[in-house]
Parts: C-alpha cells; structure tokens; sequence
C-alpha cells in the first residue's frame, strides 16, 4: 500500500482536564479543513483530539459535555476527580464517532494513538488493526489511563497498560525524530511547543479543572492560539476570524486564576513556580507506578493500605494547590468530609490487575521497579522548590515505606 504524504504533521501532548484547551487549538485547524491534509499523533488528552479531528468530532458539544456535565460532578465528592474513566466512557460513546474505525484500518498512519505498556515497559503505538469501536474505545482509554484519575492499568491486547503520558508524553513520528517537521501542541505554557498558551494557564489545571467560567476560557485560548499559528503560516488573517473584542487579551477573573495569587509564585516568578509545580503535579506517574510495582506480592490488606496512602497524597496536593486560592474553591462539598472509605475502593477490576502484574517475569517487575524509583527520586528532588512539591516530597516515601521498599 502507498503511504499517504501529508502537508501536515500534528503532535498532540497529554492535556488532563485542559484537554479543552488542546481542543480549541483542534476547532481552529478543522474550520480551515487542516485535518483533511495533516496526520497526527497524540498521548492521553491528545489522542482525543487527533481521533476527534480525524472524525471530524464537534467539539464545541463535547465541551458542553465537559464542562456541564463532568466539571460539577468532580466537584461535588472526594471521589468526583478519581471517575475520569466514567467521563472519558461517557464523552467517547456520545461524541466520538467511534463507529468510523474503519477508516483508520484503511488510511493507517493518518492517526497515531500511544499508550504505555507495562509488560514491555515502553511506549506503543496504534495505527490500525482496530476489530471494533469497542477496541478503539479500549486503546483510547489505555491512552488516557492516567492512574489514579483514570482507574488502575488494566490488559489490552494482551499486555498491562496505562497513559502513555509515562513513557512518551509529547510524542513524535517515527521518521521525524526530532519534531522538525511536526507541530507540536501542549497546554504547558513553559514548553517548547509550537501552539501554546499565550495567556497563562496554571499547570495544576490539568490534575483538577477550574472553574466552568475558566474551563471555557482555556477553550476560547486554544481556539486563539489555533488561529494564531495558521496566521503565522499565511493561512488565515486573525482579524477576519475573530470579532475585535476577542483580540483583546484575555485574563481569568474567576477565583481559580491562580497565578497571581500563589505565595510561591510572587517569590520566585510565575513561570519559574510553573515550571517546578507542573514538575510536582506531574508526580502522578511516581505514585501510579508506586502502585503497580509494590501490589504484586502484598495481601488485599496490604494493597488496600497503600493505595489509600497514595491517593491520600495526591489529595494532599490536590488540596493544598487549590487552598492558595483564597480558599474560594474547596475540593470537597462543604457538608461533606472524607472518610478512610470514601479515600480508596479497590474494585475487583483493580484486583485483575494486582493479577496480570504477578504474572509479569521477575526481571521485567524488577526493571519497573528501578525505573519508577529513579523517577521518583529525580521528581522529588526537582519539585522541592515549590511549596506544594514540598508537601509532596515529605508524604510520598510513606509510600514507600508501606512497602517495605528503600532508596
């Protein structure tokens, strides 16, 4: 079969609940038709946006979707933030178009999806082979899998896999190594992305979502930023796009605007507190893979008292990020505190997964082990310098500890 060639090359990062801002920058390049002469390539969040493209998915209704449906339901318990899957299964079977896989069998290369393997311990990509929109719903949440948010690693194809934000968060192509023919899209102002925010968004954006108010905002600046790229490739002219009003800069107003507000941030500068917060934000990978590693051999006592341990301390940063606001957006609903039940529910579908990872060999387990240890550390040391890192650094060995596990 001969390989299509495309004008366009498109990389779309891991997003987490700013997925809203990557799918504004997707609305822009699908008014001007973009999709119908570019490829793309996306982890977790960005591998939404480019199935969503490539189907020409609305976005705007998936957004409505997203901020009228999901954002309340995260609110309203301690749980709310830990049912992404139930959202992502939800989105998908209402938006997606799931039911055009088969044009990604018949134009492969057109789409790439990656997600982390944990048998083979390395990023996979998924261009074809698709048997059905349930398998493709099953990649894509593979993809998106990003534990705790998104439920425990689960088999795919015959292997365990997560988010494949752990092994390659900002994928590229395979014949393009080095990005210099790809656009690359991520919602991390502080990046070396080709589309990001002009405007500030708080890193912490993607573990936990802002606002209604800002989860659009976040929408609108993607669609801005969308456009502005295509301007700077003589595509479209800005002000024929935009109404005058939207070209003036546009700031939160709301309580989630965190930037300006942060001790940390006053003191170090706001884009240096990103930088090492969005380093600490990112220690989900530590403790999810905490979680694999260390339930292998344990009894379902045991597993029970780490993964409480360690949804408690991504609770902690959960909390602590967002009591620097004024304390005007409270994690949990005012009449309803966490209880030890409410913190952890080991579900038999996380038991099948304690399951497939025993019956991983003793040397795959083993290099799982050092690399997620080497990555906490590193993680650890880098995010000190952000007082809610700090928080972090000071609860995660209690992880280890309960695993009877050292440095």
């Amino acid at each position: 079969m001969t390989q299509t060639k495309y004008e366009y090359s498109f990389s779309f990062s891991g997003a987490g609940w700013m997925m809203v801002y990557e799918f504004g920058v997707a609305k822009a390049l699908q008014q001007h038709n973009i999709q119908n002469k570019a490829r793309f390539i996306g982890t977790s969040a960005g591998s939404l946006a480019s199935v969503g493209l490539t189907f020409d998915n609305d976005f705007d209704a998936i957004v409505n979707t997203v901020v009228s449906s999901y954002v309340p339901r995260a609110y309203k318990s301690f749980r709310g933030p830990f049912r992404m899957r139930d959202y992502l299964i939800d989105a998908l079977t209402k938006h997606a178009n799931l039911h055009r896989y088969e044009e990604l069998n018949q134009n492969p290369g057109k789409t790439t999806i990656v997600y982390s393997s944990l048998s083979a311990m390395k990023a996979r990509r998924v261009t074809k082979g698709f048997r059905s929109k349930d398998h493709l719903l099953k990649t894509l949440i593979a993809s998106c899998c990003a534990t705790p948010l998104v439920g425990m690693p689960f088999k795919l194809d015959g292997e365990l896999v997560m988010d494949g934000g752990l092994f390659d968060n900002q994928p590229l192509f395979e014949d393009d190594p080095e990005g210099k023919h790809t656009v690359t899209v991520n919602p991390n102002s502080t990046s070396d992305a080709d589309i990001k925010p002009s405007e500030h968004l708080p890193p912490w954006w993607t573990m936990f979502p802002p606002s209604q108010a800002d989860m659009y905002w976040a929408y609108d600046l993607g669609f801005k930023d969308g456009l502005t790229w295509l301007e700077s490739q003589g595509l479209v002219k800005l002000e024929e796009e935009l109404e005058p009003q939207d070209l003036v800069a546009v700031t939160p107003t709301s309580c989630s605007d965190l930037a300006w507000k942060t001790e940390t941030g006053k003191l170090l500068g706001y884009r240096e507190v990103d930088r090492f917060v969005f380093e600490a934000v990112m220690l989900w990978t530590v403790i999810a893979s905490i979680i694999v590693v260390v339930t292998s051999s344990m009894t379902l006592e045991t597993k029970k008292y780490i993964t409480k341990v360690s949804l408690g301390v991504f609770a902690d940063l959960q909390k602590h990020t967002l009591n620097t606001i004024e304390e005007e957006t409270p994690l949990l609903c005012p009449e309803e505190e966490p209880t030890p039940e409410a913190i952890v529910e080991v579900t038999s579908e996380e038991d099948d997964t304690v399951e497939e990872i025993a019956t991983l060999n003793p040397e795959t387990r083993a290099l799982l082990q050092k690399a997620m240890l080497e990555r906490a550390r590193s993680a650890l040391l880098a995010s000190t310098r952000a007082r809610s890192a700090t928080r972090v650094a000071r609860a995660a060995p209690r992880i280890l500890r309960a695993a009877s596990l050292r440095w």
